[in-house]
């Protein structure tokens, strides 16, 4: 599922549910669950990225070498070829001059998209993490 950016800086409140979730220490994550069951991921306003404003240097998406969540295909009704992301599934990594944050999804499901406008830039994450500095849109597990 795609988004442009006028539609993502289109969203309004009322269209999603937003879920801020602390589990991981340092690593507070916004999820934005909307009524079709997608959810965006992005950083909660308490993430300490947020908070302490640093300059991103770098985004990376390569989490192995053998996954690149930039390699994620995704086709089809039943989302075929999409990586499946678990709580403790590494999405990213954050550098900036002070620290390198790691991001954890806070659910499981299939990746659908990562926002590759991050890799030109990262700033949108720090100026608009509800929006067009969203990270990554998974289609959770449905139980």
């Amino acid at each position: 599922m795609e988004y442009e950016e006028d539609n993502l800086s289109k969203l309004n409140e009322k269209y999603y549910t937003k879920i801020i979730d602390k589990d991981f220490i340092g690593n507070d994550i916004c999820l934005l669950k909307f009524s079709n069951k997608i959810i965006v991921i992005t950083l909660a306003p308490s993430h300490p990225l947020i908070i302490s404003d640093s300059k991103i240097k770098n985004i990376d998406f390569q989490i192995s070498k053998k996954v690149n969540r930039l390699k994620n295909k995704v086709s089809g009704k039943g989302k075929k070829g999409a990586q499946v992301i678990k709580l403790n599934s590494l999405l990213c990594t954050i550098e900036t001059e002070e620290n390198i944050y790691k991001i954890y999804p806070a659910c499981e499901g299939k990746l659908i998209e990562i926002n590759e406008n991050l890799i030109t830039n990262p700033d949108l994450l720090l100026q608009k993490p509800d929006k067009e500095g969203y990270i990554a849109i998974i289609l959770p597990k449905l139980e």
